[in-house]
C-alpha cells in the first residue's frame, strides 16, 4: 500500500482567461523591453545559519512562480520572433533544472517539444527554425557560452536566462533578449522564478493559458509547504527513516526531472551521494541486483520510488513489489506518491517536498548547504573559470581530463 505523504488539494480548475486578459491583471501593458528581471529573493541575513538561510530560500520557491510567469510573458513579445517551434534549453547543474521541470509541464499536457541539453553541443538538426534558451546563473559556464556562440552561428532564436557575467554582457551587446535571474544566490534557489519565466515565455504558444492554473496550484502548494517544512512532517520523517544510507531514487520518465532535483538536493545540501534510475526499465535489471544483495550491505542503501496520480497501474504495482523485495533484503525502501492530479501540481509539490527532505538530511548530518568549495576547486583546476575552453576536434571519448589547462 502506498505511503502517501500528501495528496494535495487539487480542486476544480475553472475556465482559463485568454492571455490578454491575464496580462491586464498583473503584468505590464507596455511594449516589452529586451531584458526582464526575476523577483528579488530574500537577502542574506548576517548571523543566520546556512541551514536556516537555505530553508528560507527554498521555501520561497512557490512565491516566485507567478511573478516569473508575468515577466516571461512580457518578454515573449520581443523574444519569440518565430511561430511555435522546437525548443532547446541549454544549462548545467541547477541552471538546467528549471528547463527540465518546464519540459514536464509544457511537453506533456501542453504538447510543446522541449529538449534539455546538459552540455556545449547543440543537436545538429536545430537552426533558424528553433528556439535556444541559454541558462547560466553565473553567466560564466563555458558549456553554455559555447552553445550560445553555436546557436548564433546557426541563426537560431536565442534567449538568455542569467544573473550576469559574460553571457549577460554578450547578450546585451548583441541584442539577445535576457531574463535576468536574482544574483548572489545558489542557482538551485532561483528555480522558481526561472520556471515561472519559462512557463510565461511560451504561454502564447498554448491553446489555453496556464495563468489561472498556475495561480490555483501555487495556492495549494502554499498549504502543503508548512507541512513539508515541519519537523513532524513527511519530509522530516523520510529523512529520519533514511538516516545515513545512500539513497537510490527511482522514477518513471515523466518524473525524472523531479527525481533529479531530489538527487542533486541531497548532494548539494546534505553533502551525501545519491543515485538515480528510471522506471519501468529498472524492473528489468535492478531487480536482479537487489535480489542478490548481501545482508552485510543492506544497511548502506535506501530506495525511494516516486509515483504520482498519472503513474500507470503496472508501474505503480511494480513499485509496490520492488519495495517489498528491497525490504526482504533488509534494506530501506519507501514508495512516495507526489501530490496533485496534474503535471504542474505534482512537479511543484514534488520539488518542495524534495527540497525540505534534503534540508532535513543536512540537519541530521550537520552539513553546510551553502558550501560549494569542492565544486569551485574542481572548476578552478580546469582553468576554465573565466574563458571558454578551445574547441577540440577528433577528441576520443576516453581521453583523460587534464589536471590543469592554465
Amino acid at each position: 500500500m502506498y505511503r502517501r505523504f500528501d495528496e494535495g488539494h487539487p480542486g476544480r480548475r475553472g475556465r482559463h482567461r485568454r492571455r490578454a486578459d491575464r496580462l491586464a491583471d498583473g503584468s505590464s501593458s507596455k511594449a516589452p523591453s529586451q531584458s526582464f528581471s526575476s523577483p528579488s529573493l530574500a537577502p542574506v541575513r548576517p548571523g543566520v545559519s546556512e541551514l536556516d538561510q537555505m530553508r528560507t530560500f527554498l521555501g520561497e520557491l512557490p512565491d516566485h512562480i507567478e511573478p516569473g510567469f508575468r515577466e516571461g510573458a512580457c518578454l515573449s513579445g520581443s523574444a519569440l520572433r518565430i511561430p511555435r517551434a522546437p525548443v532547446i534549453i541549454v544549462g548545467m547543474g541547477g541552471s538546467a533544472t528549471a528547463g527540465e521541470l518546464a519540459s514536464v509541464v509544457l511537453g506533456g499536457e501542453g504538447g510543446l517539444p522541449i529538449r534539455v541539453v546538459r552540455g556545449p553541443s547543440l543537436p545538429p538538426e536545430h537552426g533558424p527554425g528553433s528556439v535556444v534558451i541559454l541558462s547560466s546563473h553565473s553567466g560564466e559556464t563555458w558549456e553554455v557560452l559555447r552553445a550560445y556562440e553555436e546557436a548564433g552561428r546557426r541563426g537560431a532564436c536565442r534567449i538568455v536566462f542569467t544573473a550576469g557575467g559574460q553571457l549577460h554582457e554578450r547578450a546585451d551587446r548583441e541584442g539577445v533578449p535576457i531574463f535576468r535571474l536574482a544574483p548572489d544566490r545558489p542557482p538551485r534557489t532561483t528555480v522558481g522564478s526561472a520556471l515561472g519565466g519559462l512557463l510565461g515565455l511560451f504561454d502564447s504558444w498554448l491553446a489555453v493559458s496556464n495563468a489561472d492554473r498556475i495561480a490555483g496550484t501555487v495556492r495549494r502548494i502554499h498549504r502543503m509547504r508548512s507541512r513539508y517544512a515541519s519537523p513532524r512532517g513527511p519530509a522530516a520523517a523520510l529523512a529520519e527513516a533514511l538516516g545515513r544510507r545512500t539513497p537510490i531514487i527511482y522514477a518513471e520518465a515523466g518524473l525524472l526531472p523531479i527525481a533529479r532535483r531530489w538527487k542533486t538536493g541531497v548532494e548539494e545540501n546534505a553533502k551525501r551521494l545519491a543515485m538515480l534510475d528510471e522506471l519501468p526499465g529498472a524492473f528489468h535489471n535492478a531487480i536482479a541486483g537487489w535480489d542478490a544483495l548481501p545482508s552485510s550491505d543492506a544497511n548502506r542503501w535506501g530506495v525511494i520510488l516516486l509515483t504520482c496520480a498519472q503513474t500507470l497501474r503496472p508501474v505503480a504495482q511494480g513499485c509496490v513489489h520492488f519495495e517489498r523485495l528491497v525490504r526482504r533484503r533488509a534494506a530501506f525502501a519507501r514508495v512516495v506518491r507526489l501530490p496533485g492530479n496534474d503535471s504542474l501540481e505534482y512537479t511543484l509539490g514534488g520539488v518542495v517536498l524534495g527540497d525540505f527532505f534534503s534540508l532535513f538530511l543536512a540537519d541530521r548530518l550537520r552539513s553546510a548547504p551553502l558550501e560549494t568549495g569542492a565544486i569551485d576547486r574542481f572548476k578552478a583546476s580546469l582553468g576554465y573559470a573565466d574563458q571558454v575552453p578551445p574547441a577540440r576536434t577528433r577528441a576520443h571519448p576516453l581521453d583523460p581530463i587534464p589536471a590543469s589547462t592554465a
